[in-house]
């Protein structure tokens, strides 16, 4: 969440009065809500941050003059989230997703247009590591090229209403064509776990992705989207851990998720982010806040860490070989993959053995998503006439 200050006193002047009234919009995760007037834009923070407030051009110069305005950006008292919006004592030195919602915020204070591609995916609160957040995405009416304005991108070809929803009173596309958007232009990993996570909040299901996928089949950059879906599980709990999916796929065949190890007695003992089970390897990956998520009132993060380090020694104890990975891997997977590959290499040879006591596992969350030579004569004909009375609209 980003971080707010009371707004600085301008000599002899005053910043233009917030409206007394906010309007009962959604909450959505990022935990804001606001409602636009002429002057400024009104942001309430839900997490004990306060409010904040985005001004318009127009409405400080009601109050101020050019040159004061500029000094005050210069000296950090106003900062300049798009173009004509500005906000008092902002923190920009958040993470990438929440400085793009704020822009996104802004941008629908002026743009009528749909918000659409990665900015939705922001809305909507999903992970997108890696991907370009220098452009704030709309989509609009019309057919032709896509028009850049400033740092707003303009896509032609505003989806139907069936594909367009609410969030924070904005308008914006619905989950579903939101994830193909970002897997038709953005990289493989931000779309994957994009698709992943929601899939595993349940905020879309595999059926609606297929429609969505077929809705844009003969778009630029659809093959990059059916590559992400089947590439998608909705097990995974993080962008962490899809991360290392990814960076291990094609290594060896067997790779679960999310499946709980016992011992011989029958007891829990712990829960794998993944690994190869028949083959007694497990890995995890320990993302920056997972032990503050672990954390409990009154439990330090000590006291975190040695719990996890004797559920780690436990799984040793059985016979398992237990593989860690964290954000310092995240630049490139060759150390990951390289101790995975050799704990996969001793865990083939004849003589090992096998851990003792069980596991469970948990059913994939997938698509099914077929390509197009996997087609049949009905399916391709089907295909056909979606996109003729598309072109027909």
């Amino acid at each position: 969440m980003v971080r707010t200050t009371s707004p600085p006193p301008a000599t002899g002047q005053a910043f233009p009065p917030p409206d007394r009234h906010l309007d009962a919009c959604p909450v959505a995760e990022w935990g804001v809500f606001h409602r636009a007037t002429k002057k400024c834009l009104h942001v309430r923070c839900t997490s004990g941050q306060g409010r904040l407030m985005l001004y318009t051009r127009t409405g400080l110069l009601t109050v101020d003059t050019e040159q004061g305005l500029r000094q005050k950006v210069g000296r950090g008292e106003l900062v300049r989230v798009a173009s004509g919006i500005y906000a008092d004592g902002l923190d920009l030195s958040g993470r990438g997703e929440e400085v793009h919602g704020l822009r996104v915020r802004a941008h629908a204070h002026r743009c009528a247009h749909v918000v659409s591609h990665v900015s939705a995916a922001v809305l909507h609160g999903l992970p997108v590591p890696g991907a370009d957040l220098s452009e704030v995405h709309f989509s609009r009416r019309g057919h032709g090229g896509n028009d850049l304005v400033g740092d707003r991108r303009l896509h032609a070809s505003c989806p139907p209403e069936e594909w367009v929803t609410e969030a924070e009173c904005i308008r914006i596309t619905n989950v579903a064509r939101t994830l193909i958007d970002v897997g038709r232009t953005q990289p493989h990993l931000a779309a994957v776990a994009a698709i992943d996570a929601a899939l595993h909040r349940g905020l879309t299901d595999p059926a609606d992705l297929v429609a969505a996928f077929e809705a844009e089949l003969r778009w630029t950059g659809s093959p990059f989207a059916r590559k992400a879906l089947q590439h998608a599980d909705g097990r995974s709990e993080s962008p962490g851990e899809t991360w290392a999916r990814l960076a291990l796929e094609g290594l060896h065949t067997g790779q679960e998720l999310q499946f709980d190890v016992y011992d011989a007695a029958g007891q829990f003992v712990a829960r794998g982010d993944g690994g190869f089970p028949e083959l007694g390897l497990l890995w995890e990956y320990d993302g920056q806040g997972k032990y503050e998520e672990l954390r409990r009132a009154g439990v330090t993060k000590e006291q975190v860490l040695a719990k996890q380090a004797r559920r780690q020694g436990r799984l040793v104890d059985l016979g398992w070989k237990v593989v860690r990975a964290d954000r310092d891997d995240l630049p490139g997977s060759e150390r990951f993959r390289g101790a995975v590959a050799s704990a996969l290499w001793a865990a083939s040879d004849p003589g090992s053995t096998r851990p003792r006591g069980s596991y469970t596992l948990k059913p994939p969350v997938t698509v099914d998503i077929r390509d197009p030579i996997q087609w049949g004569a009905a399916m391709r004909e089907e295909i056909a006439d979606r996109w003729r009375a598309r072109r027909s609209a």
